[in-house]
């Protein structure tokens, strides 16, 4: 639906396949690059309006491509087209932990194991990369069809010496996961 709205068909060298998710200010795809299955991510005409959303995509963008590790969602590329910026993600075929433990509400014990154990590998990986992910929570936490554990949304991560992009008395993130500590 977006794709029409959009009137979109292709993406850089890659072809859409699908809709995956539409908002005012971003639109996200499932596409193809030869046999390479993909998300896409685009700002909207009306987003790049805003420099503070464009900053905000931007960054999201270059935060992931610091990182290559198994456990974090793999940026692939990135670049404009028709003047509105998009990158180009792994294509992660699974589900993310909201939708699993709602479906499964009592995991086995090695199932949480091994998502912590990935997740704190993820985690200590972006760190040492210099960068706090500021919104770890279930759906953001993805699991591929062989249970291999993916962090991905990086749009609220922030590099160590960036300057905030959000103006002081607001928040981001998700309240209920908000550290209360002033940051």
């Amino acid at each position: 639906f977006a794709a029409k709205l959009l009137d979109l068909t292709s993406i850089g060298s890659y072809k859409i396949h699908r809709s995956l998710a539409w908002s005012g200010s971003v639109a996200i795809y499932k596409a193809r690059k030869e046999d390479v299955l993909a998300v896409i991510k685009i700002l909207t005409q009306q987003a790049v309006e805003y420099e503070d959303v464009v900053q905000r995509f931007n960054r999201e963008a270059a935060l992931m491509g610091r990182f290559d590790h198994p456990n974090v969602i793999r940026l692939l590329e990135q670049g404009e087209h028709r003047v509105l910026p998009y990158y180009v993600m792994e294509f992660i075929d699974g589900t993310n932990l909201e939708v699993f433990c709602s479906e499964n509400p009592n995991p086995d014990f090695e199932m949480v194991l091994n998502v912590a154990n990935a997740l704190s590998q993820a985690l200590e990986h972006i760190h040492t990369n210099g960068v706090v992910h500021r919104d770890v929570k279930l759906k953001n936490i993805f699991l591929t069809a062989d249970r291999e554990v993916r962090l991905g949304d990086f749009g609220i991560a922030l590099a160590m010496g960036d300057v905030r992009l959000t103006p002081t008395g607001y928040a981001i993130g998700t309240p209920v996961l908000t550290a209360p500590e002033p940051s």
